[in-house]
């Protein structure tokens, strides 16, 4: 009853507030719950989708330290603690550029007081001081070499971004490779180099994602000089809508690349926390399927708690078959919360 109302009041003390980030109230991503340092990006890669997002410049956000921790602990959706809700920084905003990157570290070590698994995405290069990101799992973003000028025309070039792992390894954050967006006929291409790069400067693993369109996005590509043939007959679908197209032929063939060249290769962003803090993938890939057989080992760090949890969330339920049976009707928010308290599949019966 006492954390239901905290959480009520925690949510109502931010209704009103200018900053327009949701903290309190977004369900978490399959890479987890996004954080904002900031909204938008002034790098202006061809293939972002934040511009497809309605978002125009860049807006630091409002909030503080504290009040970010507040809000996220009001969110219904979140879990704290180590073996809680993974949080990912950078989905919409570029998180170290000298404009926001003293509200990441801010949120950061705000963050760390939760004990939950902490991940930045970047294109950013080496920094002067890079302690902050200590014990955070940090993907740095590289999908070519050799055509990052015109692809990626304010990002630091992909050769400094390397030095970012490296310098990062030193550092103690657990740096992976971000081989994303894979735009066929320009990444795979590629691959084997950005790859053996990576490995050289010291990158935990790689984690390969795939290219979202938009009728907008193709055209800027087309102007770009992409040759947009293989993407177009890979797009389910081109309109005002973001989707993902089908490359889940490239991303195995990647993948295995990256193994050979002696990386480990991830299909999904989670798994790189999950590893980096050695806990079970939150996004419960290998229920899913969608596991990469990383050598995480998910299954065999599986808490054994599922009467607790289900106790503690008010629900009856059981184990079964490694799944938990929930009486219900139950909430959207509760299902998630218990799938990351149990890291088990929730199925609601009536």
């Amino acid at each position: 009853m006492t954390a239901g109302f905290n959480r009520c009041w925690a949510a109502l003390a931010g209704l009103g507030r200018k900053d327009p980030s949701r903290h309190a109230y977004r369900k978490p991503r399959p890479c987890g719950l996004t954080v904002h340092p900031a909204l938008g990006c002034s790098l202006g890669c061809v293939y972002c989708y934040v511009p497809e997002m309605g978002i125009r410049g860049v807006r630091v956000s409002e909030l503080s330290g504290e009040e970010l921790v507040r809000e996220i602990r009001a969110n219904p959706y979140f879990v704290e603690g180590r073996m809680g809700t993974f949080l990912a920084i950078g989905s919409v905003c570029e998180p170290l550029h000298p404009m926001v990157f003293e509200k990441t570290v801010e949120f950061i070590e705000a963050l760390k007081a939760l004990g939950n698994p902490i991940q930045v995405a970047t294109k950013w290069r080496a920094l002067e001081d890079p302690s902050p990101l200590r014990e955070v799992n940090v993907l740095v973003s590289v999908c070519t070499i050799r055509h990052a000028e015109a692809l990626e025309p304010g990002a630091p070039p992909p050769e400094e971004r390397m030095e970012l792992i490296k310098q990062l390894r030193k550092a103690g954050a657990y740096p992976y490779l971000f081989l994303r967006p894979i735009i066929p006929g320009v990444t795979e291409a590629e691959a084997a180099e950005i790859l053996r790069v990576a490995r050289d400067s010291g990158a935990l693993g790689v984690v390969v994602g795939s290219l979202r369109v938009t009728k907008r996005i193709v055209e800027r590509l087309k102007r770009s000089g992409v040759d947009c043939t293989e993407v177009l007959r890979r797009a389910p679908k081109l309109d005002s809508r973001q989707r993902y197209i089908r490359e889940l032929d490239l991303k195995r063939r990647i993948m295995e690349e990256a193994r050979r060249a002696g990386l480990t290769a991830l299909g999904q962003a989670c798994c790189a926390s999950a590893r980096s803090y050695g806990v079970p993938c939150a996004g419960l890939c290998w229920a899913r399927g969608r596991c990469s057989s990383c050598g995480n080992a998910c299954l065999s760090k599986l808490p054994d708690n599922v009467n607790e949890a289900l106790r503690e969330l008010g629900l009856e339920g059981e184990e079964r078959d490694g799944r938990i049976l929930v009486k219900g009707p139950v909430s959207n928010a509760l299902v998630v919360r218990l799938e990351t308290m149990a890291r088990r599949v929730v199925e609601v019966v009536r």
